[in-house]
């Protein structure tokens, strides 16, 4: 018998924060270049998260944080 499905299911808000900061800051570390912090860490509005699909819903939060840096080449030329 498979385990219930539960999407509401809750982490701790230090453990949440925490894998989030730790998959941006390793995808940048694997991507390599000179990455800033361009928001947060931040809580932020979890759109949909009661399941209506309605933006404005204050059910639930996520946190947010995003780096970025200058391209590296043509984004829209072929890859290979």
């Amino acid at each position: 018998m498979e385990p219930e499905h539960d999407p509401h299911r809750t982490v701790a808000p230090d453990a949440a924060k925490r894998s989030i900061v730790d998959v941006v800051d390793e995808t940048a570390t694997t991507v390599e270049g000179d990455w800033k912090v361009v928001s947060g860490p931040r809580l932020g509005l979890c759109p949909g998260s009661n399941g209506s699909g309605d933006a404005d819903d204050e059910v639930g939060i996520t946190w947010v944080y995003m780096r970025e840096r200058e391209a590296a080449g043509d984004p829209t030329s072929p890859v290979g």
